[in-house]
């Protein structure tokens, strides 16, 4: 509240510098005469009447974002549609339109985030912006902000559409190709694991237990003698 209670006051105190400089411009022509001096207070009057429209003119918008995609993974590339439109045709000599960027992103995406439109009469803006390589996570986009201004910058406005939007990134997935450990069993040519390559029924001696033996082939007798 405080801080649109401040945008007013700035902007009304602009509204009466123009309107000074306006005064000025005709006392200067009334009091010096000439063809210089009128031919600058014309020039200056549009430019002076356009400002003084556009500060009594409240810029009121709608905006819609479509995301392209839904399901994403860390790395992606994300197409973004703004659109927004505005209920008079008042002329617009630019204006600045920004998704207001998560803490999330990286300063790349937050520049690619924003472009400057000059959209005159047209009551629809389109903004489409990409962002590359998104990082894992938990993603909020929150508003949409719309900054435009005269041609001269005597009356600059700013408003903020509040549009929420979560966008969850999941971790990329990597195919790691696993070959298994193969050998040939002694009782055949069929390959099987490691673990699997001791038969059972065939005497061939005794050795150290060995990682991922079976506990049903431990002969405890001779392991019991050995450590006696």
């Amino acid at each position: 509240m405080k801080s649109r209670h401040r945008l007013a006051v700035s902007l009304w105190l602009r509204v009466m510098m123009l309107i000074i400089l306006t005064a000025a411009a005709f006392c200067y022509a009334m009091f010096q005469g000439g063809f210089v001096s009128w031919f600058l207070f014309y020039a200056f009057l549009p430019y002076a009447l356009y400002a003084l429209l556009f500060a009594l003119i409240p810029l009121r918008a709608t905006a819609k974002r479509t995301l392209q995609q839904t399901c994403l993974k860390a790395g992606d590339v994300l197409s973004v549609d703004l659109e927004i439109k505005r209920t008079h045709p008042f002329p617009y000599v630019y204006v600045m339109i920004e998704d207001a960027p998560p803490d999330t992103f990286h300063l790349q995406e937050q520049i690619e985030m924003k472009q400057m439109l000059f959209p005159w009469f047209r009551k629809t803006w389109r903004f489409t912006y990409q962002l590359n390589d998104i990082p894992r996570g938990e993603h909020h986009l929150t508003a949409v902000r719309i900054k435009t201004g005269d041609m001269f910058g005597f009356v600059e406005k700013e408003i903020i559409i509040p549009l929420e939007k979560k966008l969850l990134v999941y971790p990329k997935v990597l195919d790691i190709p696993v070959e298994p450990a193969e050998s040939v069993n002694e009782n055949g040519g069929k390959a099987v694991h490691s673990w699997l390559n001791e038969p059972t029924h065939v005497t061939t001696g005794v050795r150290e237990y060995q990682q991922g033996d079976r506990f049903a082939w431990v002969d405890w007798k001779t392991t019991a003698e050995e450590a006696s």
